[in-house]
């Protein structure tokens, strides 16, 4: 738990290292709308718990799987991230994400996060989404 506590720490000092807020908001596809390569939605009150970010830390763990934190969006005030954890042996040796390693990231030019409530604005985001931009969500989380 000390070594898991020690990686959270060293993404955010990463993070703030790189320019970014320190403050973390742990977000999964169903949390946000990809709006273009620059700019994310993502819905107000809504992400994915710490404590559910750890256990699927340790299930990684379990797995002798590596992970990779990552930054997706930031605003003035958060960054909004997430954390990947390869799918199979296969997917960890393509992602370069071997047993013990912990890969820290940050999109060379962040995209901009925007808050948005759910709603018929935020319906027409991922309606406009599902026809555009449905596969560059995919790689972002990927």
């Amino acid at each position: 738990m000390r070594l898991l506590n020690q990686r959270f720490l060293s993404f955010r000092k990463f993070l703030e290292q790189q320019g970014y807020p320190g403050k973390i908001i742990w977000v999964s596809p169903e949390h946000t709308i990809c709006c273009g390569r620059w700019e994310w939605k993502v819905f107000e009150n809504e992400c994915v718990d710490e404590k559910d970010i750890k256990l699927k830390y340790q299930d990684a763990d379990d797995k002798k799987f590596g992970v990779r934190f990552c930054a997706l969006c930031v605003n003035d005030e958060t960054a909004y991230c997430y954390l990947y954890v390869p799918t199979s042996e296969l997917d960890a040796d393509y992602k370069l994400l071997t047993y013990e390693k912990v890969k820290l990231s940050v999109p060379a030019e962040m995209p901009h996060a925007s808050i948005v409530r759910r709603g018929f604005r935020a319906s027409w985001y991922q309606l406009r989404e599902s026809m555009k931009f449905r596969e560059a969500k995919e790689i972002a989380f990927g």
